[in-house]
């Protein structure tokens, strides 16, 4: 039981915070996080009650699932542009969370673009500067239309746009990396994309029931992940020989 915990200063040697390290430290108020974190693991803070402010140094490229979540009191948060990574909910459920007015609108905390509105419609270019977008970020938002990507993102995170039923252009900037798994599940309207030539990574069922036709796979690409267009319309692809692995059902009941 850590509720008496009140203030943790932890120190330059740790580079990581494992599973639930925090979690339902009710009482703690006061976190010193070093510049030698790397990542922040699932559930670290969830449910400190108490906790009202944090300051994420510029080292940590990653927050886990539901990090911050519950944390009722937590207004204020810095998170830097070094992260790329947000897991899902991560600030669920946390007073910056709550006190946001989510009909229709997108919430970010600084440079990270947390989540959108389910009622989020018509088209949407993400804010120029914008660093990370959070896991399942627009997931379920059924009327979204268009999305621009800026090229300031590095990762479109895993599920960022599942379920996004009515999602039928997206425009994607040279620099991105990473594609996550289910990025664009079931988009089953989704038929303008171009995957950027510095894509090195796709995730499983990234663009399963899409209704893309034609694809180019970027040339540093070398794995085809399991399910990657299985259910899609897609009728030609170029494969570049850099590939050395197709994965299963990778096209599976493609047209």
């Amino acid at each position: 039981n850590c509720s008496s915990l009140t203030s943790i200063t932890i120190p330059n040697s740790i580079t990581s915070i494992g599973y639930g390290a925090f979690e339902a430290c009710s009482g703690l108020t006061s976190v010193t996080i070093p510049n030698s974190l790397t990542s922040i693991s699932d559930s670290v803070f969830s449910r400190c009650d108490s906790l009202t402010s944090i300051t994420i140094p510029s080292s940590v490229t990653s927050i886990g699932t539901g990090t911050f979540n519950f944390c009722s009191s937590l207004t204020s948060i810095i998170i830097p542009n070094s992260i790329t990574s947000i897991g899902y909910g991560a600030f669920e459920d946390s007073g910056i969370y709550n006190a946001f007015n989510f009909d229709g609108n997108v919430f970010y905390i600084d440079n990270a673009l947390i989540r959108a509105s389910e009622n989020l419609s018509g088209k949407y270019a993400i804010k120029e500067g914008t660093t990370a977008i959070a896991e399942a970020a627009f997931a379920n938002a059924r009327e979204l239309t268009d999305v621009v990507v800026p090229n300031s993102i590095k990762v479109i995170a895993r599920r960022t746009f599942d379920e996004c039923v009515s999602l039928r252009k997206v425009v994607l900037s040279d620099g991105l990396k990473e594609i996550g798994d289910r990025a664009f599940f079931n988009c089953c309207k989704l038929t303008d994309l171009t995957i950027p030539s510095s894509v090195t990574e796709i995730g499983t069922v990234a663009f399963y029931s899409t209704a893309l036709e034609r694809v180019d796979l970027p040339q540093n690409l070398t794995v085809i992940s399991h399910g990657l267009f299985e259910n899609s319309s897609l009728k030609e692809i170029n494969i570049p020989e850099t590939v050395t692995y197709i994965g299963f059902e990778a096209f599976a009941d493609s047209e």
